[in-house]
């Protein structure tokens, strides 16, 4: 069947803070047919050592893809550092960057009243060396410190 219930039980012990329950908290995401990720893919792989964590992300037309992660400790710790490995690599495919033009300042871009101030690159930290070069592609993000929609640079 497409859909299989999940019957909430409570938790025991020490399951309720730590990576098992960050794992917990995430796991609406992971659904085959309507999570942004689709499952686990670590079930076949040997945890010892090394525990090992993979999730495969749907990137729409590009199709699917495994992302891998790993920890010393627990493969909770590996699978939450795959999904947030995952969560990037689905940005960088799914989310649309908007084409300068429609930059702040050309005019607000479709769907916002007024459109977000433009954060430029030289503001953002960085260790990619990246920068100097004309912004071509531009995507809205979320300020995590003021909650307030603004542009960077995408690409």
């Amino acid at each position: 069947p497409v859909f299989r219930p999940v019957v909430a039980a409570a938790p025991e012990g020490g399951a309720t803070e730590g990576p098992l329950a960050d794992l917990d908290r995430r796991s609406l995401a992971v659904r085959p047919s309507v999570g942004v990720f689709t499952r686990y893919a670590d079930e076949p792989v040997t945890q010892t050592p090394l525990k090992v964590g993979a999730v495969e992300v749907g990137l729409g037309a590009a199709g699917t893809r495994t992302v891998v992660a790993f920890d010393v400790q627990h493969t909770a710790g590996a699978r939450l550092r795959a999904l947030d490995a995952a969560a990037v690599v689905y940005a960088e495919h799914v989310v649309p960057a908007v084409p300068a033009a429609s930059a702040p300042g050309s005019g607000s871009p479709a769907g916002h009243e007024e459109a977000p101030h433009r954060v430029d690159p030289d503001a953002l930290t960085t260790a990619t060396g990246a920068g100097g070069d004309p912004v071509a592609s531009w995507v809205l993000a979320t300020s995590l410190l003021t909650k307030e929609p603004v542009r960077v640079p995408a690409g």
